[in-house]
């Protein structure tokens, strides 16, 4: 019974550990008065790890210093976006999204479009603000940092703020809230403009008309289980590469509890068809590339064009395409006839070997010779002339086993004597020579079938581990230069 007790304190314990834990993830900020005199200030500020105590991995996206303007007890935060490079990509904030004391996570306003990034026609802001609700080091974030490789739901995280080394300053030096009032404001969208948008080397050119509401442009290599289930529909022998593209709507706040957060979004529809650009990554335009429409699972053959280092399609709707290279199929006959062919020459290739074998044995085998002897005792040499011949004829008919014929002559050698006393067998001398070197080369062939059986080994556990791990190495090849990453030479 004290066993069950103490097992039953033990659950309570944790549980009160697990309560309190989810209780302090849940925990809200608190608004307070900020304590400050009208004016500006500078703050050191450094993008924080949502959990572990040291900074996020995009902090280099992050303006080290922040800025602070009171007006009448009420405060609002500066904060600056610069460029970071991740896998030979540029990348900055795009958006940065601050918990309010009701729990939710609002986004920040951006500002000053000035900040120029490689492959894309729009500026980014450079400049965010957003009210300051308290004076606490920390506040929880989600930041889109665009660095792809991320992915595209926004990422927890924290500001944290040092306090202990705020700096009152002019208005003439305050240059992030400056760049937030007078830069470049955010180009209004206009239905009756044609442009251009990418995002991780897809790309979509569309007409005036295409699109009636503001969207942002997503696209996606899927990989995994998702790519797979499509790649099902295919040749095994085929290699397919599969995307997703979407246009989304805006994202204001977050409530913290999406599973979600881009399925959230509001869909946007196209009116009219538009041109979609997609990578050949891995693939080259000598391949034999087929293109499919995928949406809702239904398999559309598309027509394309090579374009450079893209395949140019004209599609309708955002959602899923596949671009598979299929194997050709006039090399199945020729492989299968290869295959027969190989097949009837081995069986020639063996038997032309065996002969081969055969005739090379005659040739250094040394054949037995007899001598004739004129005794009364000619019906024995006769005998043993008779059992010499047979010797030598069964070596010339066993080509696989030289230890045969020895034996046969040893044989030979005890019961072939004449009556004069002398051998019809070669002498000792030679035998034993014979012997040595029959040794010696029984040795190097054990040495090198040794060195082979280990070379095999390495190459059998190299190709087990490459074949093992193939597909997360290609996949990772694959991401980088789909996300251009790699250089061309490095391809």
């Amino acid at each position: 019974m004290k066993q069950y007790k103490k097992i039953f304190a033990y659950i309570l314990i944790i549980f009160s550990l697990f309560t309190v834990v989810f209780a302090k993830e849940k925990e809200t900020p608190v608004e307070e008065e900020i304590n400050l005199e009208d004016g500006f200030y500078r703050i050191p500020i450094k993008l924080w790890h949502a959990i572990d105590n040291k900074e996020s991995m995009g902090n280099k996206a992050l303006s080290q210093t922040a800025e602070i303007e009171v007006k009448d007890k009420e405060a609002n935060l500066y904060i600056g976006s610069d460029k970071m490079e991740y896998m030979s990509i540029i990348a900055s904030l795009v958006n940065v999204y601050f918990e309010k004391a009701d729990g939710k996570y609002y986004q920040a306003e951006p500002g000053c479009f000035e900040l120029e990034v490689p492959k894309e026609n729009y500026k980014r802001p450079e400049v965010f603000r957003t009210s300051l609700i308290n004076q606490n080091d920390f506040t929880k974030v989600y930041i889109d940092p665009k660095v792809e490789p991320m992915g595209d739901e926004p990422i927890r995280a924290r500001i944290k703020l040092d306090f202990d080394k705020l700096e009152k300053i002019d208005e003439k030096d305050a240059k992030l809230i400056h760049k937030f009032k007078n830069g470049a404001k955010k180009k209004e969208f206009s239905k009756d403009e044609s442009g251009e948008v990418q995002n991780k080397n897809l790309i979509i050119n569309y007409d005036k008309d295409t699109f009636a509401e503001e969207f942002t442009f997503y696209g996606n290599k899927l990989s995994g289980e998702e790519a797979d289930n499509y790649s099902k529909n295919f040749d095994k022998l085929d290699q397919v590469n599969v995307f997703k593209i979407e246009f989304l709507g805006p994202l204001k706040e977050i409530s913290g509890n999406e599973e979600s957060i881009q399925s959230t979004r509001k869909k946007i529809k196209t009116e009219k068809e538009f041109t979609l650009k997609i990578p050949l990554i891995n693939f080259k335009k000598e391949d034999n590339l087929e293109l499919y429409d995928m949406t809702g699972g239904e398999k559309k053959k598309l027509e394309f064009k090579i374009n450079g280092e893209h395949l140019e399609t004209r599609v309708k709707n955002p959602g899923v395409y596949l671009v598979v290279k299929t194997k050709d199929a006039n090399a199945i006959p020729e492989n299968t006839n290869a295959v027969n062919n190989s097949g009837a020459n081995s069986v020639n290739n063996k038997a032309s070997t065996k002969t081969e074998r055969a005739k090379s044995f005659m040739t250094t085998a040394k054949k037995l010779k007899s001598k004739n002897v004129a005794n009364s005792t000619s019906g024995n040499n006769s005998a043993n002339s008779t059992l010499t011949s047979k010797v030598a004829s069964t070596s010339a008919v066993n080509t696989s086993s030289e230890s045969s014929l020895q034996k046969q002559m040893t044989f030979a050698k005890q019961g072939g004597q004449n009556t004069s006393g002398k051998s019809n067998i070669p002498n000792t001398n030679t035998e034993k020579a014979e012997d040595v070197e029959e040794i010696k080369e029984r040795e190097s062939a054990g040495i090198i079938f040794f060195i082979i059986l280990i070379f095999i080994t390495l190459n059998a556990v190299a190709i087990i581990f490459i074949k093992k791990n193939f597909k997360d190495i290609r996949d990772m090849k694959d991401e980088i230069i789909f996300l251009g990453g790699l250089k061309k030479n490095e391809k």
